[in-house]
């Protein structure tokens, strides 16, 4: 008997690791604090847009069936990640090392970002991809720009809403994380306005390189169904 090998599209796994990174770095650079002119945000706000253009993007390519097991794969990597920095902070320094000191204090709180992280950019991103697929359905696919427009909306709100204040709410006070929330809004709306005409582009040129295109007519939408089933 012949095992069955599963073939994944061309450009799926440059999609899909630059999908995963996206959505890991912001675990390291949470607590690094920018300012921009007068915007002052977290690190992690510069790089979490992009996870929902991309989502969309490989929702558009490739269907929802691929990003919705990208979004579970990418909850497992960010808790491995978190724990492992976690169990490697807590192993003591031999006494000639001197920036341990300094490392703990920055990566003290990465399990609590890690759950804010799980809770509120997976859910958000499930939303969003969810508004865009539906969308997409009723629409015939059409407008893929107001469709990435809508679903990321949608998910930056609640992304939003569950991770900033869960993230800082014992090292900063209730201005300062409302201040971080408004800011990243912002720069989200920025992204979005700039990214979708890009991420249109992105699309047109990955299906004229992957031929032929999946349906999500057919598609179970449910975001707890965690293997690849035929459209």
């Amino acid at each position: 008997m012949q095992a069955r090998i599963q073939v994944y599209p061309k450009y799926f796994l440059f999609f899909a690791i630059t999908f995963v990174t996206v959505l890991l770095v912001p675990i390291a650079t949470a607590y690094h604090i920018d300012q921009i002119g007068p915007f002052i945000l977290s690190g992690g706000a510069l790089i979490f847009p992009l996870a929902y253009l991309l989502a969309d993007i490989i929702a558009e390519v490739y269907g929802y069936k691929f990003v919705r097991q990208l979004i579970w794969a990418a909850v497992l990597a960010k808790i491995l990640m978190a724990v492992f920095i976690f169990l490697l902070i807590n192993i003591k320094a031999p006494v000639f090392w001197h920036q341990q000191k300094a490392y703990n204090v920055v990566y003290a709180h990465v399990l609590r970002f890690a759950l804010a992280s799980v809770i509120g950019t997976t859910t958000g991103a499930f939303v969003d991809v969810y508004c865009f697929s539906k969308l997409r359905i009723l629409w015939k696919g059409r407008s893929f720009w107001l469709r990435c427009l809508i679903g990321n909306v949608a998910g930056d709100i609640i992304l939003t809403l569950v991770v900033y204040p869960i993230t800082f709410f014992t090292v900063a006070d209730k201005s300062q994380i409302f201040g971080f929330m408004i800011t990243a809004t912002l720069i989200k709306i920025i992204y979005i306005l700039v990214g979708s005409p890009i991420s249109n582009l992105i699309v047109i040129f990955a299906k004229r390189i992957e031929g032929s295109l999946p349906s999500d007519e057919s598609s179970d939408l449910n975001p707890f169904v965690f293997k690849l089933t035929k459209q």
